[in-house]
């Protein structure tokens, strides 16, 4: 269940030019939380921001929990001048998050972004189960390249994609899918990132019959599924269409379930 409450901050550490980790202490929101879920966070005390801004959990650890945010405009801004020790207002933990119940099996992570974020709490719970991990992340270029040491401790393999093609693999995070599904035999399929990237992975993943999870990345404004501004079209099992919440029926969907952009005449 979701909990209306206060944390502390233990740390808020700039880890890679404008990509803060802060680590807040939280008992309620650490003990429910899952990989996949996010909470809504108050940046500020003051009027504005107004809303609070919704940041995906990137680990959970006992009392604590553990996001990762880019610093892109006033709200987050405000985060990163946070000093350890102070008291940051929250709601969470929100929305549905990454079936996790496998083990022992072959999967992969696929993160674009500030979509890696979230492949952490996931990762750590899979390597966990004794599954076999393998990981893409992309990037646009080698200086945007966070957290892959980090993938190197869960996963077999490790690749990185920019699209620039400034470090490792030329393109974008889907490039090596085709030779990786032709080789690997994947029972799982987990990817977090920007909507072309997820929207282009479902359909290779639909058109190999691999299980595909998609954390789908819309704006919240209020992160309870009350103002209706992140609905996403979703096919239920006998085909029909209907618009769903990310920030509550979501973020993560089926690949099977989405609806793509070409399907809506986009």
């Amino acid at each position: 269940m979701p909990y209306a409450t206060n944390g502390t901050i233990t740390a808020n550490i700039l880890i890679h030019e404008h990509i803060y980790r802060m680590e807040i202490e939280c008992a309620d929101i650490a003990k429910e939380a899952k990989p996949g879920q996010f909470i809504q966070i108050r940046t500020s005390d003051h009027l504005m921001p107004l809303l609070n801004r919704p940041i995906s959990i990137a680990r959970i650890k006992d009392n604590r929990i553990e996001i990762i945010y880019a610093v892109v405009g006033e709200g987050t801004k405000n985060l990163c001048e946070m000093k350890t020790g102070a008291t940051v207002s929250m709601v969470g933990p929100l929305g549905h998050g990454f079936e996790t119940n496998l083990s022992r099996e072959k999967v992969l992570l696929v993160g674009g972004g500030m979509g890696v974020a979230p492949l952490h709490a996931l990762a750590e719970v899979l390597y966990a189960q004794g599954c076999e991990i393998d990981t893409i992340l992309g990037f646009n270029r080698q200086e945007d390249i966070f957290s892959d040491k980090e993938f190197e401790h869960w996963s077999n393999n490790v690749y990185v994609t920019t699209m620039d093609g400034s470090c490792g693999i030329h393109g974008h995070a889907c490039t090596p899918l085709d030779r990786h599904l032709s080789i690997y035999d994947y029972r799982h399929i987990y990817a977090c990132g920007p909507q072309p990237m997820l929207h282009a992975l479902g359909k290779i993943c639909n058109e190999h019959h691999i299980d595909c999870s998609l954390s789908v990345e819309e704006y919240m404004a209020c992160g309870i599924g009350v103002c209706l501004g992140c609905v996403q079209p979703i096919r239920d099992k006998a085909g029909s269409i209907s618009y769903q919440r990310v920030c509550v029926e979501g973020p993560v969907f089926s690949s099977r379930e989405v609806v793509y952009d070409d399907e809506l005449g986009h």
